[in-house]
């Protein structure tokens, strides 16, 4: 999904846009031994009344406070 910028998106629904809400995330956050990488997956879930922008600042301090 793309947003334009500086369009607010809080006005969406889950029962609208699914993928607007419920989002999967990937990162990478050690490396092993044989140099691969280990990956966390986990899922998270923007309440409609929030702004895009909103929701993306709270997972992004989310992340940094697990890989900590």
């Amino acid at each position: 999904m793309t947003v334009e910028p500086g369009r607010d998106r809080g006005d969406l629904h889950y029962s609208d846009k699914p993928e607007a809400v419920a989002i999967a995330i990937e990162m990478a956050v050690a490396r092993d031994d044989s140099g691969g990488t280990r990956r966390v997956y986990g899922p998270f879930m923007c309440r409609g009344d929030v702004n895009t922008d909103a929701c993306a600042e709270c997972v992004a301090n989310a992340i940094r406070e697990i890989v900590q």
